[in-house]
């Protein structure tokens, strides 16, 4: 074996070696993000998921969806009457919808009364 051979195997092993590390590193990071705390993870071993990892299969996976949306579909249902609009109040002239101009006038009005009287009692005392 030349030392060109054996420089390169060197390198080679150093570079997997630091591959590793790098590899146990992400592992850790990646079970930190989903909860877990840090030291703690688990490396999935090459042949499947990391040990005391579940899996679910689609017979359950089906069942679990269907269930979700017969829940959706029963809250839909017990709320289709209270999508409706809000009861207007009695004697209103539009019938649940947003102030008329007039109304917006009569508040404004109001307001402006109010402050002119405050000011005026600031400027007096």
């Amino acid at each position: 074996m030349t030392d060109r051979q054996r420089l390169i195997e060197l390198a080679l092993s150093g570079l997997e070696s630091e591959r590793d590390r790098i590899s146990q590193e992400i592992t850790q990071l990646q079970h930190q993000l989903r909860g877990g705390r840090p030291g703690r993870a688990r490396a999935a071993s090459a042949d499947g998921p990391a040990p005391g990892s579940r899996t679910m299969s689609a017979a359950q996976k089906r069942k679990i969806a269907a269930s979700l949306r017969k829940r959706w579909a029963e809250r839909r249902k017990g709320q289709a009457g209270s999508n409706a609009k809000p009861a207007a109040r009695a004697g209103s002239p539009n019938k649940g919808k947003a102030m008329t101009t007039a109304q917006k006038r009569k508040i404004s009005d109001a307001l402006k009364k109010r402050w002119a009287e405050r000011k005026k009692a600031q400027k007096a005392a």
